[in-house]
């Protein structure tokens, strides 16, 4: 899409809905844009694909699965898909995210410390392992995909784009290369089929250049970045710290000796975390003139081995993944909901650890891995087969399909538990003891037992967020005007005070912004004083700013700065435009000078001129006012000759 194009797009409507303001980003596969929803009242980001998608009925098709898909995706760091549509262009509505990419701050020279990282890390982790259970995989995590709300908070986007792109006709089917080849996985150069752990490996590589501003294995060309990637495992610099061992892990060159998931590298990174420094603050770097991603997502033709380079600046290799298990994805549905970041473990013991493993596992792989080994027990009454099927990690629903496929009746007890809501934390009786045809009891994780959510009613935000904070809980922010309660102070919290709440779940405190804005008053026409008595009336202050005017008498206000009926904050300053009257200006004396210069100075003065008895060169004899008389601007003065 050229710059004209994109320029004339401000101001144009979508969906009878969206008003495009203006432009905060461009990369290869369209333009973003700030907009506001007319119907909501809000501000929102729209990404506009290019028109030429519009002629590809396949990769239209395959837009509207990924962008549904895309917007059952609820979690806090991905990005919220609020809408999408196909008029002039394909265009999906976004969250707006103010605080700007990971991408924006690293070329700003703005890295992150190893604490920042790890913090950033935990969060895009749990983003990816949400994800990963419901059978999405990413395909393009890089800097200019992580995006900051104005608090800090990373946010993963483009969820599904990268996909609808391979899988289009505009794509070859016989292999494509769609995404970044900067942050691609080895496996992408090889046209193995990407995976889980394919994630995981970019976001290695992420990692390192949010700390260092380098990413490793960086050539001159793509296809020397690609090769680059094939000679062996990723090295992490020293200036990681503890992230290194995480680093190397995720970045194998094999990747079945990666992490096997995200919440696995997730933990790995609150360990790290554990032994540095809390993160201070991170910088933001908000969009300023439209962000341009100096690594496009692009989409190229495969050979059989490396790639076949045919014009694009970055690459990565679409992967023929398999279909989302529908069966997984419901039952994963219950896993995650309400949840929201579990980066701060407190149980952090062997078995604990044992058994988060194995929930991760089963959700991201959705297959339930039942080795079942049969031993003949001889007695008088015949042989019973026992199984060696373990439950404990899957999800209810998984358990009870998978029970019923053996002939196992399943009986089932909740309790309150750290693990997810909905998965089995034990069984009785165990694997290996378990006897096909009788029944087992699972105890099925209810959660995390809720806690008392503190008051922060009449505190001020930053007492308020870090009560809240202290108490296990992520705060959100949002803001109203009050006629009763101070600027910065707390009116109210959702959930309500005292009210119960699970560990580490949201808890959104409304923030006055003051009294509502007023109407200015119309007073003009009237005395200064009284005009200033009217602002001050509805806790507005006045400011006077004098005018000459020739029609106005002096003292009598002619206007306002803002104009009458604009709104104005309450305990804002008004400026009241007050007439001085007509300007004065004395008569000069022009006796002897020519009549040419007398008129030229008396118009500079603004006076008008008459002139008797009018010879070219003459000299002006007499004048009339006389000299030093008091004229208003624009008086008429005669000259005699």
């Amino acid at each position: 899409m050229s710059k004209l194009i994109m320029q004339e797009l401000i101001g144009h409507v979508l969906g009878d809905r969206y008003v495009l303001t203006e432009i905060l980003g461009t990369g290869a596969s369209g333009v973003v844009y700030m907009a506001d929803d007319l119907r909501l009242k809000r501000k929102v980001a729209v990404k506009i694909l290019h028109r030429e998608f519009l002629q590809d009925k396949s990769f239209l098709k395959r837009f509207r699965g990924e962008a549904q898909l895309a917007a059952s995706l609820h979690h806090p760091n991905i990005v919220s898909v609020y809408d999408w549509g196909e008029e002039d262009f394909p265009f999906l509505v976004l969250e707006l995210l103010e605080g700007g990419s990971l991408r924006s701050q690293l070329d700003e020279e703005i890295t992150l410390t190893p604490p920042q990282a790890a913090h950033i890390g935990i969060q895009i982790c749990s983003a990816l392992e949400y994800a990963h259970t419901r059978g999405i995989i990413h395909r393009d995590i890089k800097p200019a995909n992580l995006l900051f709300d104005e608090h800090g908070i990373v946010r993963v986007a483009d969820f599904g784009i990268a996909r609808a792109l391979a899988e289009g006709s505009m794509t070859e089917r016989s292999g494509t290369i769609i995404g970044t080849a900067r942050y691609s996985s080895p496996e992408l150069a090889n046209g193995v089929n990407l995976t889980n752990r394919s994630d995981l490996y970019s976001f290695a590589l992420v990692l390192v250049e949010s700390v260092t501003n380098s990413l490793p294995f960086a050539a001159d060309t793509q296809l020397g970045t690609l090769a680059a990637r094939l000679q062996g495992n990723l090295e992490a610099p020293k200036e990681l710290g503890p992230l290194m061992a995480v680093v190397e892990q995720a970045g194998k060159l094999k990747p079945d000796e990666r992490y096997p998931d995200a919440r696995t590298m997730k933990m790995a990174l609150q360990d790290a975390a554990r032994s540095m420094p809390k993160p201070g603050p991170i910088t933001l770097v908000t969009y300023e003139n439209g962000h341009i991603d100096p690594h496009p997502t692009t989409i190229i033709a495969k050979d059989n081995s490396v790639a076949k380079i045919v014009g694009a600046e970055d690459i990565t290799v679409e992967a023929t993944t398999s279909e989302i298990q529908s069966e997984a994805t419901k039952a994963d549905n219950r896993l995650y909901d309400g949840e929201l970041d579990d980066s701060d473990l407190v149980d952090d013991s062997p078995k604990n650890r044992f058994t988060q493993k194995l929930v991760g596992l089963s959700i991201f792989t959705a297959i339930v891995l039942a080795i079942v080994s049969v031993v003949l027990v001889l007695n008088a009454g015949g042989a019973q087969s026992k199984t060696n099927i373990n439950y404990v990690g899957m999800l209810e629903k998984q358990a009870k399909t998978e029970a019923k496929d053996e002939g196992i009746k399943i009986k089932v007890k909740s309790v309150t538990s750290t693990d997810p809501v909905g998965v089995v934390i034990s069984q009785t009786p165990k694997a290996g003891e378990l006897i096909a045809g009788k029944s087992v009891t699972l105890t099925i994780s209810k959660g995390p037992k809720p806690i008392d959510v503190p008051s922060a009613i009449s505190l001020s935000e930053e007492e308020a967020t870090n009560l809240l904070t202290d108490s296990g809980f992520l705060v959100v922010k949002t803001r109203s005007f009050h006629d009763e309660v101070q600027k910065g102070f707390i009116i109210s919290t959702k959930p309500d005070p005292n009210s119960k709440a699970p560990p580490e779940s949201t808890v959104e405190i409304i923030i006055s912004d003051g009294k509502p804005p007023v109407a200015i008053p119309n007073v003009e026409g009237k005395p200064y004083s009284e005009g200033a008595a009217a602002l001050s009336g509805i806790g507005l202050k006045a400011t006077r700013v004098e005018q000459f005017s020739d029609e106005i008498d002096a003292g009598i206000i002619m206007g306002s700065d803002p104009a009458p009926g604009k709104k104005a904050n309450v305990g804002s300053t008004v400026q009241l435009i007050v007439s001085k009257g007509p300007e004065i200006i004395n008569v000069p004396n022009l006796v002897g000078l020519s009549i040419e210069n007398a008129t030229a100075k008396l118009k500079s003065l603004g006076f008008k001129v008459d002139v008797q008895n009018y010879a070219a060169g003459g000299k002006v004899r007499a004048q009339d006012p006389s000299v030093g008389a008091a004229l208003r601007k624009g008086s008429e003065i005669t000259l005699f000759l």
